[in-house]
């Protein structure tokens, strides 16, 4: 999986492209989170769209790196997902947890 982080105002859109299937595709995840938090920035939202698959170990690393934004005092925010990755969420119940909409520009207004 590949990352890229861009900020939005007072947000920091991180944009995830490919598949998570192991603990080593996470690691990128975790770096921007970490950037985020040392910067001072509270707001995030996942861009999905280029997000082709993930199995478990892609939702745990997006439950963990909400955590750790929680713990700093922020929140996280996801956005654009495609139908499978969607209907990974909703089987997992995780969008009970996570607050998700269709698209990045959405995400980002909700913070307002």
């Amino acid at each position: 999986m590949k990352t890229s982080a861009r900020t939005e105002g007072d947000v920091m859109v991180v944009s995830l492209q490919g598949k998570i299937i192991s603990s080593q595709d996470t690691a990128d995840l975790h770096g921007e989170i970490r950037k985020a938090i040392e910067n001072s920035i509270h707001k995030v939202v996942l861009d999905m769209a280029g997000m082709d698959w993930m199995n478990s170990t892609g939702l745990g690393a997006i439950v963990a790196v909400s955590g750790r934004l929680k713990n700093a005092d922020g929140t996280l925010k996801l956005a654009a997902m495609n139908e499978t990755v969607s209907n990974l969420f909703q089987l997992n119940k995780l969008n009970l947890i996570f607050e998700i909409h269709p698209t990045v520009a959405a995400a980002v207004a909700s913070f307002k």
